[in-house]
């Protein structure tokens, strides 16, 4: 939890040597993404690790808890960029997508030392 939120704090306050994507509404946006692809990431690697025996079994009750908070941020983080996009009001969905992105690091932690 700790390093996305220090991430996007240091993003947001103007870290140098952060290259927002082209198409990021702003530098959150595109951190938020990049964090919620690093998570698709350790799920995919994660459930192929499983499946060929690399990580052991006991790991899949974190691994399934990544999944389950993967899926719960990823449709408040699509709701809150198209909202944003359309000059629609995004608090609500922002202060979700906050405490689901936190809810998702827990998870890739908890996963991590799991393994």
């Amino acid at each position: 939890m700790r390093r996305i939120a220090i991430l996007l704090l240091l993003v947001s306050t103007g870290c140098h040597g952060y290259q927002v994507h082209p198409n990021a509404i702003n530098q959150f946006d595109s951190v938020t993404y990049d964090a919620l692809l690093a998570a698709k990431t350790t799920i995919d690697t994660g459930r192929d690790h499983l499946a060929s025996g690399v990580l052991p079994d006991r790991v899949k009750p974190a691994l399934n808890a990544i999944i389950a908070a993967y899926n719960v941020t990823r449709p408040i983080y699509l709701a809150w960029h198209a909202a944003v996009e359309k000059g629609e009001p995004a608090d609500g969905y922002l202060a979700d997508l906050n405490r689901n992105m936190a809810d998702l690091s827990r998870a890739i932690a908890a996963f991590r030392e799991s393994r």
